[in-house]
């Protein structure tokens, strides 16, 4: 997936963007059902401008200050262009998320020649913030606000959250373009990138769950009615027991004195000091990416034009774990707890590493797992396009490859056959083909249809089954096929733009891997579920109506229905124990809605601009149909045994939950002004702008903008209200502000 906050804060420079949606033709390669979107990042077509801009909010950051300048290409025929934000929180909206990012973008662009350009630009973003964390509906009840988080808790008297992700992923590209002739342009590029992702988290050793919303800690949990009446009361007024509590796994670390044997594997090796039953870990994902791509256009005549290219992608991810923080304590051992508690008399299965067993542990070094994802993609395309006045069609096809394979870099005592150094590579041929037809039955009105079809390769995350541990894959792998047809019209006239879509598309064979404690089983296990097909259709509707010459209104409308479409199969693995068996099961899925985003959404604006070099726009927004995730071990026909069918206790166990639909009003509006009249600059070109931005305006507290249920479910009772799902709101008002000076 694309992950934007990589160059978040870079707004300036790149803004240039071609979007091309849906099953749409695309000049860049084939793209899939969600279209591509280009951004032109070359020194040359930045355009020439100096900026200074500074923003407050109350949004995830506070202030935000930019700074860019790009020359356009000098009389030498060179280009440059610069680009730098702070964005700054102390505090963001929600309680105990700081941020700190810093954004660079230096760019260069030679012209060599009038038909050959060489560009090479450089850009990152450095970011640290701390994490909201989504919890029970319990507790936001208790904290009496949406906005409750779990991760954070008071040090001396200071927040401190135990979730905090560091990111810092620069990327380099290189550009080579050159027009050969008049009707044909060569394109190549390589891209570098490298770069850090760590994410912190709680870790404990033998000592209870330090969680302040942790299951067994809350009212409901509570059997006596007195002990529940006064953890309420507790829970309500008392916000330091609504919160971690640093101080206690602080003292708690400081009392455990431990004498650790055989270090290293060493008899009469051993060490005494304070041994840490609380940590914080990071866990890193550090990536190393190179990437080829070179594109082709030729246009035969004023109705054909071709174009073919190709990309070659190599990719390296390393996940592991490092001691970010020892909370007070001289020391942790590289030890696995649940396999000592699962297995207690093997001292080699529960070593992280048996090549280095019983390993003290500071901070900054390794420990856990210490995996790598080394992959090789690569494609090539051709497409051919042919315009005439009434009538446009287009067909493109590629083949692409895709292969991977993990790496492991430790010995796991559990899996030492399956754990250290290369696994097999698993490929893939993923033809694709795209087509479509446009008919132009004049100049306003357009019938379009589209149509996508090929395969696709499953993710490293979901193949392997625990690329923590091992390098054992699931029984079913598979490449995802996907199958998509679209039809549309569209119609354009001065005072009115209609679009209107209907869509279908039908993906299969989908892979997807969870890790969670299974309640059953009584550990951590392992859940892969094969043959996932989901169908997802619908209309999307947009159109813009012209007034007056100051007044427009628009309205977006996105009514779809996304359902599985089979009952896969289910494929458990014990964690910590690999002597039981895999196992298998029918995970009845059909008909439950897919998740991710509403199944509705319908959004209403008005937008006035004045002459006097000012507007204001409103939107009026409503989504509905937004459905949880289903956890898949409730859809079980163990998780239903001992019930009656089609009573109201198997039902509760089978319902997937519809979160209440929303809506929000937002605000934005702007002022421009011509800075020359009053400082008598003569061209006039430099402008002031100032640009405000009120979302939820009517401070709506009831917006579930996502969530998830747990994967756990108490098989006994078969009480689905004793793991509740996980829910996060959005932000109430909130507001944006900026100011920006150009010339």
């Amino acid at each position: 997936r694309v992950s934007w906050n990589v160059w978040g804060g870079l707004n300036d420079v790149l803004r240039d963007r071609d979007i091309h949606v849906g099953n749409a033709l695309t000049p860049y390669g084939m793209g899939s059902v969600g279209g591509i979107s280009n951004m032109n990042v070359r020194a040359g077509n930045q355009w020439k401008q100096t900026r200074i801009s500074t923003a407050i909010s109350n949004r995830n950051y506070r202030h935000r200050l930019m700074f860019t300048h790009n020359t356009g290409f000098l009389d030498n025929g060179w280009a440059f262009s610069f680009s730098g934000s702070l964005r700054y929180a102390n505090e963001g909206y929600i309680a105990g998320t700081s941020f700190e990012a810093y954004s660079y973008f230096v760019g260069v662009e030679k012209r060599l020649s009038s038909t050959r350009f060489l560009s090479a630009t450089l850009l990152g973003s450095y970011m640290n913030n701390g994490l909201p964390g989504g919890s029970v509906q319990e507790m936001y009840d208790l904290a009496q606000t949406p906005f409750y988080n779990p991760n954070w808790g008071y040090q001396h008297g200071v927040k401190r959250n135990a979730r905090v992700r560091k990111t810092h992923q620069p990327m380099l590209f290189i550009h080579h373009d050159w027009k050969i002739s008049s009707k044909t342009k060569w394109q190549s590029a390589i891209a570098i990138q490298t770069g850090r992702t760590g994410v912190t988290a709680l870790d404990w050793y033998n000592a209870p769950d330090p969680r302040p919303d942790y299951y067994r800690r809350l009212p409901s949990f509570a059997f006596d009615p007195h002990q529940k009446d006064k953890l309420t009361s507790l829970f309500q007024n008392d916000e330091h027991f609504r919160q971690l509590n640093w101080e206690q796994l602080y003292h708690i670390n400081q009392q455990s004195i431990e004498t650790i044997e055989n270090v290293g594997g060493m008899e009469n090796q051993h060490i005494t000091g304070k041994r840490s039953k609380y940590i914080i870990e990071e866990r890193r994902s550090d990536i190393h990416r190179i990437h080829l791509n070179t594109i082709l256009h030729h246009t035969i005549n004023q109705q054909w034009h071709i174009a073919t290219g190709g990309y070659l992608q190599v990719q390296q991810v390393n996940y592991f774990k490092t001691v970010n923080d020892l909370l007070g304590g001289d020391f942790y051992v590289n030890l696995n707890p649940f396999a000592e508690r699962d297995i207690p008399n093997d001292q080699v299965m529960n070593q992280h590493d048996i090549n280095q067993p019983n390993r003290i542990l500071i901070q900054g070094d390794r420990f856990g797992y210490d995996y790598a994802s080394l992959s090789l993609a690569g494609e090539w395309w051709a497409q051919v396009h042919y315009r005439s006045a009434h009538w446009e069609h287009y067909v493109a096809g590629s083949m692409g490859i895709s292969s991977f394979r993990r790496i492991g870099f430790v010995q796991n005592g559990l899996f030492p056959q399956q754990s250290l150094g290369h696994s097999p590579a698993h490929s893939f041929l993923l033809p694709l083909l795209k087509a479509g037809t446009t008919f132009k039955i004049n100049g306003r009105n357009y019938i379009v249809s589209k149509i996508t079809a090929g395969n696709f390769a499953p993710q490293f995350r979901h193949v392997f089954v625990s690329p923590r541990t091992r390098d054992q894959v699931g029984s079913n792998l598979r490449a995802e096929a996907l199958a998509s047809m679209e039809l549309g019209y569209w119609y354009t006239s001065p005072s009115l733009k209609l679009r209107m879509v209907g869509y279908v598309t039908q993906i299969n064979h989908q892979i997807r891997t969870q890790s969670f404690y299974h309640d059953e089983k009584r550990t951590f296990v392992n859940h892969t579920l094969s043959g996932l097909n989901a169908l997802h259709s619908g209309v999307e509707i947009g159109a813009e109506v012209k007034l007056s010459s100051t007044l427009t209104a628009s309205f977006v409308a996105a009514i779809s229905d996304n359902r599985y479409t089979s009952r896969p199969t289910a494929e458990i693995t014990v964690e910590n124990n690999p002597d039981l068996i895999t196992e298998t099961q029918k995970v009845y899925l059909k008909n439950f809605f897919v998740s991710g985003s509403p199944q509705q959404a319908l959004s209403l604006g008005l937008n006035y601009r004045s002459p006097k070099y000012w507007f204001i726009n409103m939107n009026v927004n409503w989504i509905d149909g937004f459905y949880l995730d289903p956890n898949p071990i409730r859809r079980t026909s163990e998780a239903v045994s001992g019930l009656e069918y089609g009573s109201s206790e198997w039902k509760k166990v089978l319902h997937q939950e519809k979160l209440p639909s929303a809506y929000t009003i937002d605000l934005f509006g702007g002022y421009s002004i011509k800075c020359s009249k009053y400082w008598h600059r003569s061209p006039p070109t430099a402008f002031l702008y100032l640009n405000i931005g009120v979302s939820n305006i009517l401070h709506n507290l009831n917006v579930i903008t996502g969530g998830f249920e747990q994967n756990r479910f108490d098989f006994q009772t078969k009480d689905v209200h004793r793991f509740p799902p996980r829910y996060f709101y959005h932000f109430g008002r909130n507001y944006f502000i900026n100011i920006t000076y150009k010339f």
